[in-house]
């Protein structure tokens, strides 16, 4: 049986509404240098800006069939949601895997972390948004 303030304070909170806003943190270093969609040698792709402010860059990308990017570091944190799906072959520190995306699939490239890749299917059409340190 509940006791009689637990039930209060829930009933209290009926229709409330909570706001998570992530506060920006100061940048204590500098972040490791890396290279934004489209600096890095890539082949067969294109990039369209979509939005750009202080806190992040939206960008729309395609891979066409035989896409290739070129060994590039990433100089952000970027979420990239795939609006198809497609088969891309990844390769970091030395070690090569195919990943099978679908639409409405979500990755995460951290900021420093190092890659490059190549279309082995067909289009793939992503969304990129770079999250600005």
């Amino acid at each position: 049986m509940e006791d009689a303030a637990a039930t209060a304070s829930r009933s209290d909170l009926q229709g409330a509404v909570v706001i998570v806003q992530p506060l920006r943190q100061a940048v204590v270093a500098a972040p490791p240098a890396g290279s934004k969609p489209g600096e890095a040698p890539f082949t067969g792709m294109s990039f369209k800006p979509l939005f750009d402010n202080d806190r992040v860059s939206v960008i729309r990308a395609r891979m066409e069939v035989g896409a290739r990017e070129g060994v590039h570091t990433h100089g952000s944190d970027t979420i990239v949601v795939h609006l198809s799906g497609g088969d891309i072959e990844d390769t970091a520190d030395g070690k090569t895997v195919v990943n099978h995306w679908t639409r409405g699939d979500v990755e995460f490239e951290g900021l420093g972390t190092s890659h490059s890749a190549r279309n082995i299917g067909g289009a793939v059409d992503v969304v990129l948004v770079a999250l600005k340190p």
